[in-house]
């Protein structure tokens, strides 16, 4: 692997850390909770944080990104949940 791509790894590891961090202990009414001010609960922004990270490491190293392409292609286009969403 290349000396950069450690960098940008161990990077998104203390991000996704820090993330996780910032969330534990919450309930799952919690997490669902539609902040005000916001369009998506906690957990929708966790699973789009999620996504992007691995959509973007699948880019860097080139792998083919195992995520159904049903579910990029709802979470690129679109910025909010919704119960269809939640169906998928």
């Amino acid at each position: 692997m290349e000396k950069r791509h450690e960098v940008l790894f161990r990077q998104l590891q203390d991000y996704r850390s820090e993330t996780l961090h910032a969330v534990e202990g919450l309930t799952e009414e919690e997490v669902n909770i539609v902040p005000k001010g916001f369009n998506n609960n906690i957990l929708w922004n966790l699973g789009h944080i999620y996504l992007d990270q691995y959509l973007w490491i699948s880019h860097i190293t080139k792998d083919q990104a195992l995520i159904p392409y049903r579910n990029e292609e709802v979470n690129q286009k679109s910025s909010a949940a919704s119960p269809q969403l939640a169906l998928l």
